[in-house]
């Protein structure tokens, strides 16, 4: 028999051979896993090798190509939107006996509210901002943004000058300085201020263009830049120039009005000369410019706001008031400043911009805490003739002409901020307010000189409406004051209007 004593030693034993046995396993794996980080991280560096190796090849191509294919071309004048007289004043609906008591027996189908869950004002900023390299020794680009404070670094071998007179060579020379330099980093900080800001294709475009603006405080350079920063971000802008001055053509599916602008052979794609300074004008309409386009840069410029930006986080707040059915009610709104100031020389685009962008997430909180326990409970043609009532009555109305001097259609925060609005600005905010608070479907109508809605009820609604996608739309005019669902102003009965589609 064994002895505890000797059983004991061979315990011992075994335990230390186990452990020397797991310790030597651990430093096979540690070892193991030590040499596959390196690995890693050598065939990283090789990938990255290979990819720069690429970036430069085609810039160098770039270069080449921008060096001999130019040509002059005729830039078209800005299209012009729908020119035909607004209403001077507000028409007041006088209803017909009768009509109104008809419709509600009709409408029986209760609203159905959508989930909307709690929303937070503000917008959540970006996780991380890129880390710079202190010892790059780069320059600083510090400047207001919208009123908000920004500090850029760029390595300074980006800042150089257009020798005039400007031709394809100085634009060509300008191009390959600028692809020498350290420019991923600045890459890096404007993808990540575009995420801070919650800035949309436009903003960036602007963002750029300021950053421009502080490193060269000339317009041409700052042109330039924006070009070159925009091609790197996948953007399929091109530059043109026409005598001593630069320009910028941006191609975007949206439609710009009162911008000048050129339709490319090859591609039909249409390129507006767009203005990222509200001074800046295009002096003669033809400029030299290319067909070509940068390899991988292939993107159009959207000009849909799916969310204002939230640059400074600030905000405005008033009190609204109208009456419905003999009530009064008071309804506490507030809006995003960051919003209006942003929007104020927003290029005019199409409709379909308009009305299917979203709010702020301070308008649409306040809006929604107001009349939400207006319409719930009630009928969906009462509770859209309570939102009709809202935006009929408690907006005081004057054209653009005469507000701004020029058309200019609202967005919604820019509705709630201005102390006037028109059709179309009262159309937008109520067909938001729709989708928003109804979730009934909406579209817009575009009269000759006046925009409406129309609306898809559940009940068959009595009065005047039209058929789209087979299906029944009923008239609701915001503009036309004290009308109920189903009164079409009486100078369009009858017209066909085009329509404007809402998602």
């Amino acid at each position: 028999m064994v002895s505890e004593k000797n059983m004991a030693v061979s315990i011992f034993a075994g335990s230390r051979a186990s452990c020397l046995y797991f310790s030597m396993l651990l430093a096979i794996c540690v070892g193991s896993l030590h040499a596959q980080q390196d690995e890693y991280e050598q065939w990283k560096k090789q990938e990255e090798g290979k990819y720069q190796q690429y970036v430069e090849e085609r810039d160098k191509e770039f270069v080449a190509f921008l060096k001999h294919e130019w040509k002059q071309m005729q830039v078209m004048n800005g299209l012009v939107p729908d020119e035909s007289p607004k209403p001077a004043e507000l028409p007041i609906y006088k209803p017909s006996k009768g009509v109104a008591e008809v419709a509600a027996e009709s409408a029986k189908t209760v609203v159905r509210l959508p989930d909307i869950k709690a929303l937070q004002e503000g917008t959540p900023r970006a996780a991380e901002q890129p880390r710079i390299d202190p010892e790059k020794n780069f320059s600083h680009a510090k400047f207001l943004f919208y009123g908000l404070p920004l500090d850029i670094s760029y390595d300074s071998a980006i800042k150089c000058s257009l020798p005039l007179p400007v031709d394809k060579e100085g634009i060509s020379g300008f191009w390959e300085r600028l692809s020498r330099s350290n420019f991923t980093d600045l890459l890096k900080q404007t993808t990540f201020r575009k995420g801070e800001m919650n800035l949309n294709d436009w903003g960036v475009l602007e963002l750029v263009h300021a950053i421009g603006k502080e490193i060269y405080q000339a317009e041409n350079e700052a042109i330039l830049f924006t070009w070159f920063l925009s091609l790197k971000c996948g953007f399929d802008t091109k530059a043109g120039f026409s005598g001593d001055q630069v320009c910028l053509l941006v191609p975007t599916d949206n439609t710009l009005y009162g911008v000048l602008f050129l339709t490319l052979n090859k591609t039909k794609q249409r390129y507006y000369v767009v203005s990222l300074d509200p001074n800046w004008k295009l002096k003669d309409e033809q400029i030299f410019t290319y067909e070509g386009s940068y390899p991988k840069a292939e993107g159009v410029v959207k000009f849909l706001l799916k969310a204002p930006p939230a640059i400074e986080h600030m905000s405005s707040s008033k009190t609204l008031k109208f009456s419905y059915a003999g009530q009064e009610h008071l309804i506490p709104i507030k809006f995003s400043k960051d919003a209006v100031r942003f929007l104020e020389y927003y290029p005019q685009t199409n409709f379909e911009v308009y009305f299917n962008a979203a709010a702020s997430s301070e308008a649409t909180t306040s809006l929604v805490s107001a009349l939400r326990p207006l319409v719930e409970g009630k009928t969906e043609r009462e509770a859209v003739n309570i939102l009709l009532r809202f935006v009929q009555t408690a907006f005081r109305y004057k054209t653009d002409p005469e507000q701004f001097g020029r058309e200019k259609p609202l967005f919604p925060d820019e509705t709630l901020h201005y102390d006037y609005s028109d059709c179309e600005d009262r159309a937008i905010l109520f067909a938001y307010l729709l989708r928003t608070l109804t979730g009934l479907k909406v579209i817009g109508l575009d009269f000759p000189g006046h925009i409406a809605t129309a609306v898809k009820f559940t009940d068959e609604i009595p009065g005047d409406a039209l058929t789209y996608q087979g299906k029944k739309f009923v008239i609701c005019d915001p503009t036309y004051e004290n009308a109920d669902v189903g009164c079409c102003m009486p100078n369009f009965k009858g017209v066909a209007p085009k329509i404007i589609s809402i998602d």
